[in-house]
């Protein structure tokens, strides 16, 4: 149910406002992967829940573009 959530809140946001979390959502993953790698970090399914979440935004961020272009 929270998946849905949030992807009905990204879908409200502004492009500027969805290019800033993406850009959050970016660094939040890079911080996971670094804590993987020196083992303080034992939750992995967090990293493939935040590309789902990047993955969500980058499709949300091109339908606006084309909506935009048109």
């Amino acid at each position: 149910m929270k998946k849905n959530s949030s992807l009905t809140d990204y879908k409200k946001m502004s492009l500027e406002n969805l290019r800033k979390e993406l850009q959050k959502n970016k660094e939040a993953l890079y911080k996971i992967k670094f804590q993987k790698t020196v083992e303080e970090f034992k939750d992995v399914t967090q990293i493939r829940k935040m590309k789902c979440k990047i993955a969500q935004i980058l499709t949300l961020i091109t339908q606006k573009e084309n909506e935009v272009a048109e």
